[in-house]
């Protein structure tokens, strides 16, 4: 994670690792590639020596943070790492150890891009499309239990992880899920539009990266105005706001769950846009 939490070990965030080596404010307005850039040039342009220290200590909590997960660090991962080092003139020592490389997983890793079968079903598909339609038939107080089904279903027929079952909690569905080695928190909501107020609310979750990396809030009504301006203006670079039109049009064309997160989750890292339609991701990659 970008930011350091605000309790536990500080360590495991690039803020963290900013504070440890010295290397002034790690800048936390900044979309979080663009951060971790300046950070890298900064250590690199500061002091070398604190450089390829820092690299290391990142790799190290790297390899523990996503061991046991989908997207383990491979020898490939260090052995690109020590290459790209290399062309800076310097060489970290702890990572082209021998006895450190042969303790990670060897072989080549899955394509991040690669996408789960199951949506390519045409029965698991139309069923979930189905699904998602009834879903206006119902009352909205009534909707929470046929809601809770449809994510639970949605996220087993992908390539996700689910971490914990998507279960009822007051007025939301919530639940944990993995893609690409980052553990998301999800909250769904299936009343009403999303609001300002009920953003507030998941910016605790936001600040909480000890367990998570990113937060999904799925809303199935859409965002009220202001939640819309909070998210133009807040510019949370670990938020995926999703709505039911973004379910539908991906049910409708095929797109993979996970490729919809990929997709928005690097306009939110890239350009600090929590909330980009599946529609405009749709007529981005056709174009």
């Amino acid at each position: 994670p970008g930011p350091a939490a605000e309790e536990g070990d500080r360590g495991f965030s690039f803020q963290g690792m900013a504070e440890k080596f010295e290397l002034g404010e790690y800048s936390l307005s900044q979309p979080k590639r663009l951060a971790v850039t300046t950070l890298l040039e900064t250590a690199f342009g500061h002091n070398r020596y604190a450089f390829c220290s820092m690299v290391a200590e990142i790799v190290k909590r790297s390899v523990y943070m996503r061991s046991g997960s989908a997207r383990p660090i491979t020898q490939d991962d260090v052995r690109l790492i020590n290459r790209n080092v290399s062309r800076l003139g310097l060489k970290v020592p702890e990572l082209c150890d021998p006895s450190f490389l042969q303790k990670l997983p060897s072989g080549a890793k899955q394509d991040p891009q690669t996408v789960s079968l199951s949506f390519r079903r045409p029965d698991i598909g139309v069923s979930l499309r189905e699904e998602l339609m009834k879903l206006a038939k119902f009352d909205p107080e009534q909707r929470g239990p046929a809601f809770e089904g449809f994510l639970n279903k949605l996220l087993s027929g992908s390539g996700l992880k689910p971490k914990t079952h998507m279960l009822i909690q007051g007025d939301k569905v919530i639940g944990q899920a993995e893609c690409d080695g980052n553990i998301y928190y999800v909250s769904a909501r299936w009343k009403s539009p999303a609001t300002r107020a009920d953003l507030d609310e998941l910016e605790e979750k936001l600040r909480d990266r000890t367990i998570w990396s990113r937060v999904i809030f799925l809303s199935y009504a859409g965002f009220s105005p202001e939640a819309m301006e909070w998210m133009d203006k807040k510019n949370h670079n670990n938020l995926i706001a999703v709505d039911g039109q973004d379910l539908f049009l991906i049910l409708e064309s095929g797109m993979q769950l996970e490729k919809m997160i990929r997709a928005k989750a690097s306009c939110a890292e890239r350009e600090g846009r929590p909330f980009v339609s599946v529609q405009e991701l749709l007529v981005t990659s056709s174009s």
